[in-house]
């Protein structure tokens, strides 16, 4: 089984392609959806994932 945290979800890059931020996981949980495109507005969602605690069983 693998460590949950501190995966990458991915990260933004200034215009050159340089690194700004990257986006870890907070807690276990599935990925929905990934978005991705040149420009990203402030506030802008660039992934959903649910969290497993939340899940039914």
């Amino acid at each position: 089984m693998l460590d949950w945290y501190d995966h990458l979800l991915g990260h933004t890059e200034d215009f050159f392609g340089k690194c700004i931020r990257e986006y870890h996981v907070e807690e276990d949980g599935t990925v929905f959806y990934y978005t991705s495109g040149l420009a990203v507005n402030p506030g802008d969602p660039l992934v959903a994932y649910g969290l497993e605690k939340f899940a039914q069983k």
